[in-house]
């Protein structure tokens, strides 16, 4: 954490431009708010539509049988979406300097890690997700500065 202390005598708009400069940049919730929403709707969506191929990693087909016995009881569903939930599961918790993204679902992280199946790959922080990530941070950044030297 950042810690900043300004004293400074003279100017009283400068005193307290730069007052406000020191506390502008200690909450980030409304970006990360917008970081979170945007990652739920991108793991959720282009990553399983694609099965991986957005990361360059597409998932590992099923096994012959398990593919046999999948389009049967869920026809027409793709890799890792039997019943939808871990596509549907993502979750953010946002407070003022962390966001938390989570998918609940006890066997996604086994996917993601390729523990006891195939490494599937749910997330990924590739250069997409990264320039969104920061655009949406230089965006906040500069409408904490405005608001705090206005």
């Amino acid at each position: 954490m950042l810690n900043v202390k300004v004293v400074i005598k003279g100017d009283k708009k400068a005193i307290s431009q730069l007052k406000n400069l020191t506390t502008a940049f200690k909450d980030w919730k409304p970006e990360l708010t917008t970081v979170g929403e945007y990652l739920k709707d991108f793991y959720s969506d282009p990553v399983f539509e694609t099965e991986g191929g957005i990361f360059s990693a597409r998932w590992q087909k099923l096994s012959t049988a398990y593919a046999i016995r999948k389009a049967e009881e869920y026809p027409g569903r793709g890799i890792l979406e039997a019943s939808g939930t871990m596509r549907r599961s993502y979750e953010t918790k946002v407070f003022s300097n962390l966001l938390q993204l989570i998918n609940p679902t006890e066997y996604a992280v086994y996917h993601q890690e390729g523990r006891g199946v195939p490494e599937r790959l749910l997330i990924k922080v590739d250069d997409k997700v990264r320039n969104k990530v920061i655009d949406v941070f230089k965006k906040g950044a500069l409408i904490k500065l405005q608001k705090a030297i206005k």
